[in-house]
């Protein structure tokens, strides 16, 4: 569960790092769209995963 968290938090980190808000082109963005959205599935489950590895804490 430490690796999976870890993973999706370095996975954002470099997301945001490599990130150009000043971009004005239309692609980049839905590309950028699609990387949070894939983001955002890496943390829903790395959040079950701890809620069903913690529901006994």
């Amino acid at each position: 569960m430490k690796a999976n968290l870890e993973s999706a938090t370095d996975h954002m980190m470099d997301w945001m790092k490599a990130y150009k808000p000043d971009s004005t082109d239309i692609k980049y963005f839905e590309v950028e769209l699609q990387k949070v959205s894939d983001m955002k599935k890496i943390f829903d489950a790395v959040s079950k995963e701890s809620q069903e590895k913690l529901k006994n804490f």
